[in-house]
């Protein structure tokens, strides 16, 4: 069985996790069933699509992985992702970064071969520090905000509300 499907559960788990905290502010975002490239969550009323990773060696090595090949020469991650935002879940802290920042960073490191303690077939990989990969995060509030799906004016919002006497 290859590593995908033998993760499959697990990354599961952290797809859902995530999938119900944006569900908050994109209702009709849905899991994507099956082995989907271009990402794992998605909302066809705002076209917008979320990659998870769920990395818990990154509480070890202080390194997030970032695929493009798996095997070498067969696009994958962020070589396919179709994805406007990935989130980068270590089990202890959730990064949400928009996949063109991300680009933008890991160009500027070097790809790394290697084989995962449980991976059967080597991938290439950037490997980058959690710190560079929180540096380019955003929050999921801003991400709505960003996709226009907040109120921008929390003013606005009160005098809508309650009327209040400023007098």
């Amino acid at each position: 069985m290859s590593r995908f499907y033998s993760d499959l559960p697990r990354g599961e788990k952290y797809e859902y996790k995530h999938l119900e905290k944006i569900k908050q502010f994109f209702p009709d975002m849905d899991k994507i069933q099956g082995k989907e490239k271009k990402w794992d969550l998605y909302s066809d009323s705002s076209k917008l699509g979320f990659e998870v990773k769920y990395d818990p060696k990154s509480q070890e090595t202080g390194n997030i992985v970032v695929e493009i090949e798996m095997p070498p020469g067969n696009p994958s991650g962020l070589s396919t992702t179709r994805a406007k935002y990935w989130i980068f879940d270590t089990g202890k802290e959730e990064f949400y970064v928009r996949t063109d920042t991300l680009k933008d960073l890991v160009i500027s490191f070097p790809t790394r071969q290697f084989t995962g303690p449980e991976d059967r077939e080597p991938k290439i990989a950037y490997l980058i520090k959690k710190r560079f990969i929180k540096d380019i995060s955003t929050t999921l509030t801003e991400i709505a905000f960003t996709e226009k799906l907040i109120e921008l004016d929390p003013i606005e919002k009160i005098k809508n509300k309650e009327q209040i006497n400023y007098e």
